[in-house]
């Protein structure tokens, strides 16, 4: 038991370490092209090294969280961009929007129709020609 009280401390101690030594990696790297580069492989070795101590189990749960975690990072790091702040990106996502709200909404009202005061009621509109035909 001591020996594994002793691992569980020391892999909190290397982890609070490397924790700390990340973001001098990454000022230390800070006038290249990639200052993140060596920060990145530390954090992926790190990571390759803890998934080969998974379950199936447990690393089915790890995969569905970490799809989850990447696609929350993405829409924050999208939505964030400069990009977004553009007038005319602002109008087109609104109209997207809309329009999208507005295809929900015909969803549930009867016909499927806005505006119409609902679904279509009888034959409507018929030409004598093609009555004449329909006549038994």
């Amino acid at each position: 038991m001591r020996e594994f009280v002793k691992s569980v401390a020391d892999f909190s101690w290397a982890l609070s370490a490397l924790a700390v030594s990340q973001p001098a990696k990454v000022l230390n790297a800070w006038p290249t092209r990639a200052p993140t580069r060596a920060a990145t492989g530390s954090f992926e070795a790190s990571t390759t090294a803890i998934e080969a101590q998974l379950d199936p189990v447990t690393h089915s749960l790890y995969n569905t969280g970490k799809t989850v975690q990447n696609a929350v990072i993405d829409l924050t790091f999208n939505f964030f961009s400069p990009h977004t702040f553009n007038p005319m990106t602002v109008v087109d996502t609104t109209q997207n929007v809309l329009r999208w709200s507005a295809g929900i909404a015909t969803q549930f009202i009867p016909g499927g129709q806005i505006g119409n005061g609902g679904p279509p009621v009888g034959w409507g509109p018929v030409k004598t020609e093609d009555a004449e035909f329909l006549r038994f």
